[in-house]
């Protein structure tokens, strides 16, 4: 078969040729999980398509030609390589706690240790037959090959290659440890153990299809792609036969994972669209998903749309934001606890920036909170995080039993940022409220009409600029966007999408929750050490965050010395081990050249700090930049 978006064909081809080619294993021995044990092929993929050297100290267990060739890739990659033959020597037991510290190796003279810190398994395969059994044939083990080969395909299919066992291993199978003290892992993807093989075995699910099903083994995400070999050497070894008597599980259908949604009508997901949308389809605008919304990706160059921010006034609609109201004699103490912020003195009409985190002190969200009362509050959430934290904090709100209303008000508005240095002359013109930098500054909110519709107006500026985010019924939203885009013209205004705003942001290095941050950051990691009042007696991941202060990583901004951006999710390598990673990156038109966040070590985090960036096959140099790259002082926010 075969899936597109939209429909689902079913071949029937007149001649199969199958050419799967196979698959390389791990053998079973004592602590053969530990971080540091790989295949030849993910050693060869780190090496030749990262340039990460994933072991200073290799041990290297030839099982074939394979493993000579990564042997010798590592040696010219800077490792020490030590060989060994399975057929000599049998893998016993590896040494280390969190990762691998060495290995244990078994010969006619006894025992013997080897330092380590990568273990290569090279050249131990099985073929990859999974579909020659689904189309009617067979496998058998052959002794004299001491590989699984297919017999019994019918006339039409043919099988070429590895898959047929052709070419062979080049040493006999190994046996699994037998005495060595540690778990045994037959299967990985399960965590099926020989301890756990020998109690099926003892019930009398001796079969290799009975243990299958009574142990889990092959029966994972892997569906035995990683454990055939494994399990079956130590099927035969508990039950006492041989491997041609033990057989192999049955591998069924589909030998690749497809979604229950493709077998069944298609893969269908939720469509959001903000109550603007009509207006960016008008303009022409790229779309793009953003959680799920449908959002303006650009509408001209996003080089443009940022230029008409910096020089003029942009206009983007921010409408899928998470917008919450919350008010009740107790949301001071609500939010007092939810955030790390100090929420008590915040002043009536002004906002804050904040952060919520979890019992672990780790970042869960970000948005902004305005003061509408002395027990009311607005607070706003990212696209992506707006149901998952209006769970959070009713869960607490529950939990703590507080005297407060927490009411999602995400779809009843409209909201809309208007930036840029002309953005105050375009409110002038839209509303009768006094909009000065006097009298409505940086962080200040004020409400009234806007094209003579209520609304909640926050000075606030994601994008560097000066600007206003103006939130309105979502019924008006339309009729406020046009009001904004004629009150604009004669100025210069252009609609501006989600990557103009990513490059905006970057230039003023703040961060996006989810994307610069992952499950273990927290505030003083991602540079938000500021927003953290230890002085408080309370607050989520407080106690973490007291006993947790020396972030290994910091996360730091950075430009590309030789203009060539790398791409998020590049590696950031020392002496050819990675120590980081790049979370965001662009071209910048003020800097003129590629800017990006990336974590870093610690102590790294200082300016001009050069550093190696590794991506596909190609290397460049980043350079620390701990200020933003646009408007350090932030006079142009506050203006």
């Amino acid at each position: 078969m075969a899936a597109s978006e939209d429909r689902l064909l079913h071949l029937r081809p007149k001649e199969i040729v199958i050419a799967t080619g196979s698959m390389e294993q791990v053998p079973v021995f004592a602590n053969n999980d530990l971080p540091g044990i790989l295949t030849a092929e993910a050693v060869d993929r780190l090496i030749h398509l990262y340039r990460v050297l994933p072991g200073s100290r290799a041990v290297v267990a030839v099982f074939g030609e394979k493993a000579n060739e990564t042997a010798a890739a590592l040696r010219e990659a800077g490792a020490d390589v030590t060989l060994i033959d399975p057929g000599e020597e049998v893998l016993e037991a590896a040494l280390g706690g969190r990762r691998l510290r060495g290995v244990v190796v078994k010969n006619s003279n006894g025992t013997r240790q080897l330092m380590c810190d990568l273990l290569v398994v090279g050249g131990l395969a099985v073929p990859a037959a999974g579909l020659i059994p689904q189309l009617g044939g067979r496998l058998r083990f052959d002794e004299q090959v001491q590989a699984l080969v297919t017999e019994g395909l019918p006339d039409h299919i043919r099988a070429t290659g590895a898959v047929t066992r052709c070419s062979r291993s080049g040493a006999a199978l190994p046996p699994a440890s037998t005495a060595a003290s540690g778990k045994q892992f037959a299967c990985i993807c399960m965590d099926v153990t020989k301890k756990e093989m020998e109690q099926a075995v003892v019930e009398g699910f001796d079969d290799i299809e009975l243990l299958k099903r009574y142990t889990t083994v092959s029966m994972g995400p892997c569906q035995g792609k990683s454990c055939l070999h494994g399990s079956r050497q130590l099927a035969a070894e508990l039950t006492k036969t041989t491997l041609a008597e033990i057989g192999t599980t049955t591998s069924r259908p589909p030998w690749v994972p497809v979604s229950l949604g493709v077998l069944a009508a298609g893969s269908h997901a939720p469509r959001k669209e903000t109550a603007i949308h009509d207006r960016h389809v008008d303009a022409g605008a790229e779309f793009l998903w953003a959680g799920d919304w449908r959002r303006p990706h650009h509408y001209q160059d996003p080089r443009e749309e940022c230029s008409a921010v910096h020089e003029r006034v942009g206009l983007i609609d921010v409408s899928s934001l998470g917008k919450f109201r919350i008010k009740g004699r107790q949301a001071v103490t609500l939010l007092e606890r939810l955030y790390p912020s100090k929420i008590a003195d915040l002043k009536l009409g002004r906002i804050r920036y904040g952060a919520m985190l979890n019992d672990q002190g780790v970042i869960l969200d970000d948005g902004t909170l305005c003061r509408l009362g002395e027990d009311e509050f607005f607070l706003t959430t990212t696209t992506g995080g707006t149901a998952g934290m209006e769970q959070w904090m009713r869960w607490w709100l529950a939990d703590w039993a507080l005297e407060v209303q927490l009411l999602n008000v995400s779809g009843g508005y409209a909201a809309v940022n208007l930036a840029g240095p002309r953005s105050r002359e375009v409110m002038q013109r839209l509303t009768e409220l006094d909009v000065s930098a006097t009298a409505l500054p940086y962080l200040a909110s004020a409400r009234g009409p806007i094209a003579g519709v209520e609304a909640l107006i926050l000075r606030i500026g994601f994008v560097g600029e000066l600007s206003y985010e103006i939130h309105v019924p979502s019924t008006f939203g339309e009729h406020v966007w046009d009001a904004i885009m004629d009150a604009g013209k004669d100025l210069g205004i252009a609609a501006f999408g989600l990557e103009a705003q990513r490059i905006l942001r970057l230039e003023k290095q703040h961060i996006i929750v989810g994307q610069d941050t992952d499950a273990l950051s927290t505030p003083y990691g991602a540079g938000l050490h500021w927003m953290v009042k230890l002085e408080k007696p309370d607050f989520l991941g407080r106690a973490s965050l007291v006993t947790n202060g020396n972030e290994t990583e910091r996360l730091c901004g950075f430009t590309v010395e030789t203009g060539e951006v790398p791409p998020e999710g590049a590696s950031i390598v020392e002496q050819g081990r990675p120590v980081g990673r790049v979370t965001s990156s662009r071209w910048s038109g003020i800097r003129q050249g590629g800017v990006g966040l990336a974590w870093l070590p610690r102590d790294w985090a200082e300016d001009g700090r050069s550093f190696e960036i590794v991506f596909d096959t190609r290397r460049t140099t980043g350079k620390v930049h701990l200020e933003p790259f646009y408007d350090p002082k932030g006079r142009k926010l506050r203006s």
